[in-house]
This record gives structure tokens, sequence and C-alpha cells, in this order.
């Protein structure tokens, strides 16, 4: 179906939350001019525009400023929902410092790399210098440490990599049946690197779900006002939610599945910034 044939359904959004990497950004971590311009009409049009990432809070907030985002962004998959001032904080929860050292002792054991993400900065050391050389957040800070035993405390979220899937699996496995009730994992190949699997581990009753449900509650927003972009596993939450979901021609299997609109374009073509555009132009005809 055209995009035209959920016109309808469209004019009833009243706030549109997107992922960032692989949705709004290209593959060089460039934003198309589309994007921000249609973002930006959108915003005047009385419409709320926000990002939802699985990036540190600080890292969210010149991509937010240059969107013109003055509401809450999700950072951390949902660990902390918060305007770019911190004057409007939704949520925050951190890991108990007791998990963040079984999860720390049983990934170096088994030689597993592992990062602590806070609010303002990822924690790494010299043996895990893989986050900051692979996998770099864009303005995120960075602090090489000796050890992480005098930072087990505000830890908003590990992430952990393996290139064996079965023994990360384990350490999933093991973590989660004693402390279920307090903590929570998101287990997915990594997006950048094919041959690493990833396991994010982040305080119990944080999700991007919850973290839109806190939004739709502090705006007066219910379901079907919300449309939210992704494209990979860790959006699957943020489609659980959303009352119109939308994922671009490189989105995974799972969300093309739960997806009222797939785009013909893939992030490296502004898919996201082609979606707005069309999306504005329906709704304010």
């Amino acid at each position: 179906m055209s995009l035209k044939e959920y016109k309808e359904d469209l004019k009833k959004i009243k706030m549109i939350v997107s992922d960032i990497d692989g949705t709004l950004l290209d593959m060089n971590l460039q934003i198309d001019n589309t994007a921000l311009k249609y973002s930006k009409l959108i915003i005047n049009h009385g419409i709320y525009f926000t990002l939802a990432s699985q990036r540190i809070h600080s890292s969210i907030v010149p991509l937010a400023i240059r969107f013109d985002i003055n509401i809450p962004v999700i950072s951390l998959n949902g660990a902390l929902v918060q305007d770019i001032n911190g004057n409007d904080k939704l949520y925050c929860a951190s890991i108990n410092k007791k998990y963040v050292n079984e999860a720390v002792e049983y990934a170096e054991k088994n030689f597993m790399k592992i990062c602590l993400c806070k609010l303002d900065k990822i924690i790494y050391t010299d043996s895990n210098s893989i986050f900051k050389d692979y996998f770099p957040v864009p303005d995120a800070e960075y602090v090489k440490v000796n050890d992480y035993v005098n930072n087990y405390n505000e830890v908003l979220q590990m992430n952990i990599l393996c290139e064996n899937k079965d023994v990360l699996k384990k350490l999933k496995k093991k973590i989660t049946f004693p402390f279920r009730w307090s903590i929570k994992t998101n287990f997915y190949r990594s997006q950048s690197q094919k041959n690493l699997h990833r396991l994010d581990i982040i305080p119990s009753g944080s999700s991007k779900r919850k973290a839109i449900n806190l939004l739709m509650k502090h705006y007066g927003i219910n379901r079907k006002e919300i449309l939210v972009i992704g494209d990979w596993y860790n959006d699957v939450e943020l489609f659980r939610i959303g009352g119109f979901n939308v994922t671009l021609k490189n989105g995974v299997r799972e969300l093309k599945e739960m997806a009222d609109y797939v785009s013909d374009y893939t992030n490296d073509e502004d898919g996201a910034g082609l979606f707005l555009k069309e999306f504005y132009e329906i709704i304010i005809n």
C-alpha cells in the first residue's frame, strides 16, 4: 500500500519517535538535509518529534539540537528519558553494583569484551578498547580506567561483545535467572561487525517501550497517536507500542513483519527523510 492510503491514520499522529543509527543516519553517520528540513516542519506543525537510541545521552544531545528537539529523548534503550538540558527527566535507572560486578567478572573470565555506560560517558579498560576503536559512539566521552572496580556505581547499561554467541547466551542465562527482577538483557548480532554478538544489560523495567509510555502519559497522547521509525532488533520494543510503525528497506525481517509501512529506500538513500517528507505533505493537505 502507498503511504497516502494511510492518510486518516497519519492525520491522528501527535508524536514521532525515531531510532538514530541505521535509520536517520546513513552508514557514514551523516544526516540528509531532507530529514532535518521536514522534521522541523513537522515540529512547527505541532507534532512532537524525538529520538530513541542505545546511545548514551550526551551522544544524542548534538543530534537533538540539530533537529530542534525540545522534549525528552530516549537513551540507552530506555534507561534514561531526559531532555537535552537535563531539566525534564522522566526516568533514570541504574544497575545494582552487585550485578555489575557479577557481569564484569564473568565477562573477563570468559574473554568477553565489556564496557560500562553512565549518564554522560563510557567507561572502558585497555583490554576493552574495542568499544572505542571499532564501535565508537559519536560525541560520546570515553574514559579509560585501570579496572572497573571503582566504577560500579551509577551504571545505566553494560555492553558485552563475544564472537561465540553460545558463550554469550550462557552469560545471559546466568545473570537473568538469579537477577531477573532487577535487570533485563537484549541479545542480538552486531549491526556493524557481523561476526560479533552483543548483549546489552539494563535495569529491569527499562525499555524503549516503557520510555514511550512515559512520554505518552507526560504529553497526554494515546497509542494510536504515536508513530515510530526503526531498523534494528533493539527497535522491536518501539514497534510493540507504536500506533503506526515504519521501517526502511534495510530494516530487519522482524520489524518488516511488524511494520505498517516499509520504505522502498534504505538509510543510505535517506529513507527516513523521504518518509518524513511524504508524511508532512499528507498531513497538511
